[in-house]
């Protein structure tokens, strides 16, 4: 089965662990730690017109709010997490995660693979009331994936349901280098006389656009349950691609956690 693209992972990685863990998980602990099990679904790779589902494992352990592990948010710390005496809060930090997005042989047997690889990333949010604008920088460090960077930017409306709900939802925006462009939306000469797609050479700029919707329930004072639903559009050469079958995508994630307590 393929890896789906990096909008569902993405934002299972944005939005999942985070997000969990703000719907009731008692601040005073060291240890916040929560397993479970997710499924994704989404397009095979960017640009394909074909779906494809994913079970994937849900682990989200943090230390001390500074320290965290999660898949597939990778290993990493959050070097700031402040928030001032007029409700504004900021978050600053780093980390290796894994990048899910690839294109298997299996998926379009006459393009070239893009392999799974890992990140190093940086990230940000500033918190104003309701609202959460984030930024991620992600670069490959591998160099067997994509070997590229891509950035991008959301912004998020949140709201608490009763006591044990939680919601949000917004837009976001990528941008990718021309190693990224290069490696998912490229068709060289040599590709192009085995595939009967005309020749075409994918530049760096903005890659797509796109919106979600993000609820988490506590279930129980252990179980939650996370669901999330996105939909995005690719833009410049990622659309112009002859390799873009259908530039428009949509995602779903579903997850069930265990936080210990």
């Amino acid at each position: 089965m393929s890896r789906l693209p990096l909008l569902a992972c993405i934002a299972l990685c944005l939005a999942a662990g985070p997000t969990l863990a703000q719907s009731g998980a008692p601040a005073e602990k060291d240890w916040n730690v929560a397993v479970g099990a997710a499924g994704i679904f989404g397009s095979e790779f960017p640009g394909s017109d074909n779906e494809d589902f994913m079970a994937v494992p849900f682990i989200d352990v943090e230390y001390k709010d500074r320290f965290f592990f999660n898949v597939p948010d990778g290993l990493g710390v959050n070097l700031i997490d402040e928030e001032n005496d007029t409700g504004v809060g900021y978050r600053f930090g780093v980390a290796i995660a894994p990048e899910f997005e690839d294109r298997e042989r299996s998926d379009a047997p006459n393009l070239p693979e893009v392999d799974m690889t890992a990140l190093a990333t940086a990230f940000g949010n500033l918190s104003v009331g309701s609202f959460t604008f984030g930024a991620r920088v992600a670069h490959d460090v591998l160099g067997n994936g994509h070997d590229g960077s891509w950035a991008q930017f959301d912004l998020d409306w949140s709201s608490r349901i009763g006591r044990s709900g939680f919601f949000s939802i917004g837009p976001f925006v990528r941008f990718a280098d021309d190693d990224y462009m290069r490696s998912f939306y490229t068709v060289a000469p040599g590709v192009s006389a085995g595939t009967g797609l005309p020749a075409f050479e994918a530049e760096g700029g903005l890659e797509r656009i796109g919106a979600r919707a993000i609820g988490v329930w506590r279930l129980t004072r252990q179980w939650e349950l996370f669901g999330q639903i996105g939909v995005a559009r690719l833009y410049g050469d990622a659309e112009d691609s002859p390799i873009s079958v259908d530039d428009r995508s949509v995602s779903a994630i579903v997850a069930v956690a265990y936080r210990f307590r």
